[in-house]
């Protein structure tokens, strides 16, 4: 039912498949265009331009760890939220075709917020400042987890298929204007620097500009 829904907003058709025995296992491939010169890219960020994440981030990662069992011990009414976040991810199709003239770069966020910056800091050499206590983050995920753990989900939870995107400065109004047309968040959330020693890095910073370091920055493929 979601897939032909989700379909259907975006006139995309569903066709053909593949029937196999045993385990389920779906795969999916979505061919699209863009008009030349329009691709959003992960390699054209540049210092100065401002970060900015659409949506809530690490909602998603506590909806999977919901249905891993990791808390059945602690019941929160926020499950259903955060789960249905997991399951049935919102594409930011409108976003992204709107911030075409806009941004400068862009990703979604499946792999986790921090590592899925790291990939536009690396390939547009470049390094990130990002302001922790700006993050956006929901309701439901602050109750179900906790502010601390809230945020480490926020920065290393996977799965939310948010757009993290830069912009230059002076396109700020431009974004409010789109957020307000688009009636989603767009939050701004830190700021591209110069690579130092020519190493692309994230930079985490609280709200004291002290550097906090991060566990685990996001899902590894392969490892």
């Amino acid at each position: 039912d979601y897939l032909e829904e989700i379909g259907g907003r975006y006139a995309i058709a569903l066709i053909g498949g593949n029937l196999a025995q045993g385990s389920l296992s779906l795969t999916y491939t979505v061919l699209g265009h863009v008009s030349e010169g329009q691709a959003l890219r992960r390699n054209t960020a540049k210092p100065g331009d401002d970060i900015y994440v659409s949506g809530t981030l690490g909602d998603a990662a506590a909806g999977l760890r919901c249905l891993q069992g990791q808390d059945s011990a602690n019941p929160h009414k926020e499950t259903k939220a955060l789960v249905d976040r997991y399951y049935f991810p919102t594409p930011r199709i409108e976003l992204g075709q709107s911030l075409q003239s806009i941004a400068s770069s862009a990703i979604d966020i499946s792999d986790g917020y921090a590592a899925d910056l790291a990939h536009i800091c690396k390939g547009s050499s470049v390094s990130a400042e990002v302001w922790v206590d700006d993050l956006p983050m929901s309701t439901a995920l602050v109750n179900y987890a906790g502010e601390a753990e809230a945020r480490t989900l926020a920065l290393s939870g996977g799965d939310d298929y948010e757009l993290c995107f830069t912009a230059a400065p002076e396109r700020s109004a431009s974004i409010n204007a789109l957020a307000e047309q688009l009636k989603l968040s767009i939050t701004r959330v830190g700021r591209i620097t110069e690579a130092k020693n020519n190493e692309a890095r994230v930079v985490l910073l609280d709200r004291d500009s002290n550097e906090i370091n991060l566990v685990r920055s996001g899902y590894r493929h392969f490892s």
